[in-house]
């Protein structure tokens, strides 16, 4: 961790190379130390967006770039927090969570069905599910945490879903998508089982092989019984 004092003098010298350049130095000082929360969210949230300037352009001898930004009080894009495979094989417990100040005033859920096979991956109808928040959960203040079941899927599928959440400034952007899998149905075998079974039927194809060549082979039925007599130590 730097002290003060030496992000004084970074800063200081920031300016300086900027100035002996001859190039413009901007800088944004916000001090919200134990302050932030006895503040006026909606004030604050004015005046950064009237006093901060809504593009950046930087140059230089190669070039010149310009880029936007936007301060607004709006939720941050819904993060998925659930494991993508489900313990059951006709339902899932999708869970996220969502970064916004005030208190989320709805949530949109939307999921579909994947149609897969070897050569073409086609999306399903969208299903729309409209959810009421409940009271923050999460020890952060800004954070909430939301859980959703998902019933009447299909067994062995592929699904993806996104989330949108609002709250009084407005939607946020609509979350990345997130697949999930259902299980297999207790009719169907597991790769591992299968696996399994064909191991040992190779094994006992293989043994019944052997039996039959010894038992058509009476020299090769001798060499047996004399190397059972050797690892006995009778000879």
């Amino acid at each position: 961790m730097h002290s003060t004092v030496q992000q004084a003098h970074r800063v200081v010298a920031e300016i300086r190379t900027a100035l002996e350049e001859k190039k413009y130095c901007s800088a944004v000082f916000l001090d919200i130390s134990q302050a932030f929360d006895g503040v006026s969210h909606e004030g604050l949230t004015f005046k950064i967006t009237k006093l901060l300037p809504q593009s950046c352009v930087a140059d230089n001898s190669l070039g010149r770039a310009k880029k936007y930004m936007e301060v607004s009080g709006r939720p941050g894009p819904a993060e998925f927090i659930s494991p993508p495979w489900s313990r059951f094989v006709d339902s899932y417990n999708m869970t996220w969570k969502v970064m916004s100040y005030p208190p989320l005033q709805e949530v949109r859920l939307l999921y579909r069905k994947l149609l897969m096979n070897d050569t073409f991956q086609q999306p399903g109808r969208w299903h729309d599910v409209i959810l009421t928040p409940s009271p923050r959960t999460s020890p952060e203040p800004s954070e909430h945490i939301m859980s959703f079941h998902l019933r009447g899927l299909q067994p062995s599928s592929v699904y993806e879903g996104i989330v949108q959440a609002k709250n009084r400034y407005g939607w946020n952007e609509v979350s990345d998508i997130f697949q999930f899998y259902t299980q297999r149905s207790s009719n169907e075998h597991r790769v591992e089982d299968m696996e399994l079974v064909a191991s040992s039927t190779s094994r006992s194809r293989g043994s019944s092989v052997v039996k039959k060549m010894i038992s058509h082979h009476p020299i090769l039925l001798g060499l047996v019984a004399l190397l059972l007599t050797v690892s006995q130590g009778g000879v």
